[in-house]
Formats: C-alpha cells, structure tokens, sequence
C-alpha cells in the first residue's frame, strides 16, 4: 500500500475533539445559558471590584439590545453569545470586540467560581506518597486498593493522557478544543502531564507563569491545539508577539485582555492560531482513533467541516470515529452532513448515547485508554 510521507501509519494516537458539553461539569456555561450567566456575573465582578469586566458586560449587553434590530432582517440569535460575538467583531470594530472578549473570559471565572468541582472515587494500587493537588484521601480500601477522592477533570486528563494505564510504547495523543477554559491543561499540570499548545517561540512569548512547555517540546507532551484562543493568552501590544500565561488571573494582572476569536469570524486569525489549526489538521491526518466529547456540530461552526475533511482526507491510521452525546439522536442530521452515512454502516462512525463522564469512566477499552496497573473506581 503506498503511504503518503505526511501521514504517518499510527496505530494508537487519539484525537480528541472537546466542545462546550465537555467543561460543563466544571462550571462553563452551554452556549444557551451563557448569556443569563453573564448577566448574573455583574454583581459579583462588582463585589470582587473588578470594575472594568464589570463594564464590558454592560457594553455587551447594550450591543446584545442593539443588535436584536438586525435580527428582525437576517437569521441572528442575539441570545447566543458565538453568534453576538461574531457580529460585534464583524460590524462594530476592535474596541466592542475586546469587550466581549472580556465579558466572557469574566463569566467563565465567575461561573467556574460558583461551581464546587465534584470529585468520584478512585481506588489506587497502593497508598501514593505524592497526590496531585485536591486529591484527598477517603479513609477507606478495597482489595488492598487505597481509596482517594478525585476532581473530575483530574480523571478526564488522566484517562486521555493514558496517566492511569502508564502509558504504552505506541500511545501518543492530542486534545483539540474549541473551548476557552483552562480545565483540560488544570488537570495535566496537577497530574504532572507535559502538555505544549502547538506554537512555537517564533510566533509567541512565554511568561515565567506558564504551564506549558515550550515548542518544539519533549515527544511525550501532549497537545493542546485551542482553536478559539484561550483565557490565559493574551497580545501584550499590536507590535509585540501574544503571551501564554498561566492562568486568565496572570493575564488581568497585567491590565490585559484575553485573546480569544469567535468562532464563526476567522478575520482575526493571526499566525498564532493559524499555527494551531494547521496543528490540529496534522494530528487528524494520523489519528487512529477520533473522539468527539461534548460538541454539538452546530451549522455556525463552519471550519469544524474543513478541519475535519482537510485533518481525514489522507489519513491512513484511522479506524474509528465516536461521536459522544447524551443527545446523540439530535446529533445524527449535523453529523452525516459532514461524514458520509456509509461509514456509520462500516462502523467506522459510532454515535454513543452517553455523557463524557460515562463515556470515560466504562468505555476506555473502546479507545485503548482503560484504567490499568491496578486502578479502579
């Protein structure tokens, strides 16, 4: 069989593709409820006299009031903020754009705040000398397993990085997200799992708070390719290159704002972003196996199309692809217009009925990413 020089036979590297539904759990709003909770937020950013985040969403909910008159002319839900913010970066100018960018970095604090991340259960081979950060300890065993109390997205982390099956010779795996949050690279860093975000020094600066490593990093680093930009990167100047920070607090420490592009506007896709979804259609060209967690495929989201079909159409590795959804049924229209039905026939395609927390904890076998070495829940 010929095999094309840029894409690699793999036979255990998965994709992950996260959307909204994957970081509800930890506090981010769905792209339904996310403007009630950042109406919600303005009273706490003023208690926390975080003044200026508390403005830019004042500006946005006056643009959102503004803008319900072009609905009245063209298909616009001025209650989604993907499509608001799309619309202010279009017609209203950078300032406006930088607003919203505020707001929403601001609710997604606010609302990852309020939000007591839940822990489950994790019985361990042995007593661990060194727990990761908000590990505790339940006091209790199970076969001679020791039991400890684990944030969810330690486990999620855990289980696509492979930290609970001590990884095997094969094993390589990439997360790309259209999310801005932080949960994903939270649990890696507090696991101990390098992790890079597809860009490099020609391109980005790091500041000493950053948790990444740097590109080209060690081969054992996982990717985190963020479509959309991120709360804890941000321009420093119009001249100067972007910055990754540790966290979104690093980033208004700094009187900046974060650099995040709507997803249905690609006119502000500098090199940085460029880079990452070049990245991200690179390891989709290799995926052995593809799995979709939490996204909706909705019909804004356009270039999710081309970056699957550009990342698939000369992939040689692939064997499977999961598309999980507790609403897998509403999902099955978007998803053959971009996939071919005949693939779902073959088995290639698989629509799973099931959130990520169920998906992960008992289909790991499904992905070769199984808790292993003794662990169990």
């Amino acid at each position: 069989m010929h095999q094309d020089a840029n894409s690699p036979l793999e036979n255990d590297h998965n994709v992950y593709i996260l959307g909204a539904g994957f970081s509800v759990e930890g506090g981010p709003p769905l792209v339904a409820d996310f403007m009630n909770a950042m109406r919600d937020s303005v009273e706490w950013l003023q208690a926390k006299k975080r003044e200026t985040e508390a403005e830019a969403v004042r500006k946005v909910l006056d643009f959102r009031l503004k803008a319900a008159s072009a609905a009245y002319r063209a298909h616009l839900d001025v209650e989604n903020i993907e499509e608001l913010f799309s619309l202010a970066a279009a017609s209203e100018g950078n300032e406006l754009a930088q607003d919203v960018t505020l707001a929403i970095a601001a609710t997604l604090d606010f609302a990852q705040t309020r939000t007591q991340m839940q822990k489950l259960r994790l019985y361990a081979p042995s007593r661990l000398a060194n727990t990761p950060g908000d590990w505790d300890w339940s006091g209790e065993e199970l076969s001679k397993r020791h039991g400890y109390y684990v944030p969810y997205y330690d486990f999620y982390a855990g289980i696509m990085g492979g930290y609970f099956g001590g990884g095997r010779p094969a094993q390589r795996d990439t997360i790309v997200t259209f999310n801005y949050d932080l949960l994903v690279e939270e649990g890696l860093h507090r696991l101990g799992i390098p992790f890079a975000y597809g860009v490099c020094d020609e391109t980005v600066d790091f500041d000493p708070s950053a948790r990444c490593v740097r590109e080209p990093g060690s081969p054992e680093a996982i990717r985190v390719l963020k479509l959309h930009g991120s709360v804890n990167w941000a321009p420093r100047s119009p001249e100067r290159k972007p910055t990754i920070y540790g966290s979104y607090q690093d980033v208004l420490s700094r009187g900046l704002t974060p650099m995040l592009v709507p997803p249905t506007w690609r006119k502000f896709f500098g090199d940085q972003l460029s880079q990452v979804w070049d990245t991200a259609v690179r390891a989709l060209r290799t995926a052995t196996r593809v799995i979709v967690l939490g996204y909706s495929i909705p019909k804004t989201d356009q270039h999710f199309k081309y970056l699957l079909t550009a990342g698939l159409q000369a992939n040689i590795s692939l064997r499977k692809i999961f598309v999980v959804n507790i609403r897998s049924n509403d999902l099955a229209p978007r998803l053959f217009e971009l996939v071919r039905g005949e693939l779902k026939d073959r088995g290639i395609v698989e629509l799973v009925p099931s959130d990520t927390r169920a998906f992960l904890y008992l289909q790991g076998p499904l992905f070769n990413r199984a808790l292993s070495g003794g662990y169990t829940i």
